[in-house]
């Protein structure tokens, strides 16, 4: 069996998925308020709050980023993002 982190980070919330193979485990949309994001003047700098949310939603349903097989992303005009942040620091 598979274990996939799956992560959509959209404009007001981040949906994040964990897939065993192919099935819906568990599923999150953690919305992001008017006020959190009016403190960032671009998208790359919500980073660390979209990584916590992430971190977060893990250690409540018992995962840590260890866990997993895969990983499925999107994040439109973002760059790429290295190993680095495979800590679960």
């Amino acid at each position: 069996m598979f274990k996939i982190l799956s992560i959509n980070p959209g404009s007001t919330s981040t949906k994040i998925g964990i897939f065993h193979d192919e099935n819906l485990i568990i599923s999150e949309k953690v919305n992001h308020s008017a006020e959190d994001l009016e403190k960032y003047d671009r998208v790359v700098e919500q980073e660390e709050m979209r990584k916590k949310d992430i971190i977060n939603f893990l250690h409540r349903n018992g995962y840590s980023l260890s866990d997993f097989d895969a990983f499925s992303a999107r994040g439109g005009i973002l760059p790429p993002h290295e190993k680095r942040y495979l800590s679960c620091k």
